[in-house]
């Protein structure tokens, strides 16, 4: 393009303006290479840092393998010594149910250890070689192992249990006690608490890292180059990868607290219930309600109610100088699909004392085509809470049906009361 030359009339200064028709000025050749030098400089920055993320990924799994030998060596080897020189710690099988979990943990980082050690060791031998040519040959090494993985959450599940064992067995076995007393010594005062939540800890590191490997390398289109766009895609799937794992492990734990609810709950029932201990099965909540009992002549009666996610349970409370139970009287599991919720708007034809009419607000039904009850919260906003732990689970129970069985059973109620939500 061509210079135009003019004066600046406040100074006469005379100034020359380099122009073309596509970009109206000439870019200045030294700005161009002062935006590469930037942009390299910050490529440079972003490969340091990935260096470093890489090395302390394999550093820190090299440790926590360490860590966790140490702690079979320390508290798991005397036990099987004692075993063999006749003198008892604690059984066999109990060593293999607290140990096992470990084994299976160090079994998966020694295989991570084997797909990280070889490219990162080669970084630090030759500082030309870039992480972008190695980091998708990681990842892709990793994604290939994410059923192995799956072991985290199992972990999750036993730590509790091995906790709990090695509490309740340090208590009520003085040799055991001193077992772990010189153990805790001989591992730098570290006690078996610190060495059993490590691999707890450990799959959030992983996403840690690699969130810090992402924030690195630039996405697609970002000034990223075409090498740290397969690294950014690699880290993403790994990404993706440790997050459902992550989900997965907070499910396992969530079930087995869950699950460690039930069994408490199952303690308490006089009669036990058939098959109460069931995996899925998740309280929602439970209290004290006034149940309308027709059988005892339409009276109010208090039972305790459990709502949990597939069935109802309504008890009588029993209580004595030690304890309390709770004795089933009705179990209405929700998987029959005819549980229903219903609302009460007018009972003027249940003879019931005047001052229950005024609770009506915080009455509902639980019905099914052979039984109901009808139960008074302590106020609507218990009511609500209790709607909200049943509705949801419940299925609905066929109008007919409903009808038919009032119908016959309760004539002075009649079909217009069922439809007007009396019972």
């Amino acid at each position: 393009p061509e210079p135009r030359m003019g004066y600046i009339p406040a100074n006469y200064l005379r100034v020359t303006v380099w122009a073309d028709a596509s970009t109206g000025s000439k870019p200045s050749a030294k700005k161009e290479d002062e935006s590469h030098d930037i942009q390299e400089a910050k490529q440079a920055k972003r490969e340091d840092a990935r260096r470093h993320i890489l090395t302390e990924l394999l550093d820190t799994e090299l440790k926590y393998v360490k860590s966790l030998e140490q702690y079979k060596q320390e508290f798991e080897d005397p036990l099987h010594i004692a075993l063999e020189g006749k003198k008892r710690i604690i059984k066999l099988e109990d060593i293999s149910a607290l140990f096992s979990p470990i084994d299976k943990i160090i079994a998966l980082s020694k295989m991570l250890i084997h797909i990280l050690a070889p490219p990162v060791e080669a970084l630090s031998l030759d500082q030309s070689l870039q992480t972008c040519r190695i980091i998708p040959q990681i990842m892709s090494g990793l994604v290939q192992m994410e059923s192995n993985f799956s072991v985290y959450s199992e972990y999750v599940v036993e730590h509790g249990k091995m906790l709990e064992y090695m509490q309740k067995t340090e208590s009520a076995n003085s040799r055991f006690q001193k077992h772990l007393q010189a153990a805790k010594v001989a591992s730098n005062y570290m006690d078996y608490t610190s060495f059993l939540i490590m691999p707890v800890q450990r799959v959030p590191r992983y996403e840690l890292l690699v969130r810090e490997l992402l924030k690195n390398t630039p996405p697609p289109g970002d000034g990223a180059s075409p090498s740290e766009k397969q690294t950014y895609e690699a880290l993403l799937a790994v990404r993706t990868m440790l997050s459902n794992l992550g989900e997965a492990v907070n499910e396992a734990k969530r079930e087995e607290e869950q699950f460690e609810e039930l069994v408490e709950l199952d303690k308490i029932f006089d009669p036990k219930i058939p098959d109460f201990l069931q995996r899925k099965r998740i309280l929602l909540k439970r209290g004290t309600l006034t149940q309308m009992n027709t059988a005892r002549g339409r009276k109010a009666v208090e039972c305790h109610v459990f709502a949990f996610n597939d069935l109802l349970l309504i008890t009588d409370e029993k209580k004595s100088l030690s304890s309390t139970k709770y004795a089933p009287i009705a179990v209405w599991l929700y998987s029959s699909g005819k549980v229903c919720l219903e609302f009460p708007e007018d009972m003027a034809t249940w003879g019931l004392p005047s001052e229950w009419y005024r609770k009506l607000p915080n009455a509902f039904h639980v019905s099914t085509p052979f039984e109901f009850a009808t139960f008074f919260a302590s106020s609507r906003a218990d009511k609500d809470m209790w709607v909200a732990a049943i509705r949801p689970n419940i299925g609905n129970v066929r109008r007919s049906e409903k009808e038919a069985w009032i119908s016959a059973t309760h004539p002075n109620i009649g079909n217009e009361g069922v439809r007007r939500g009396a019972v």
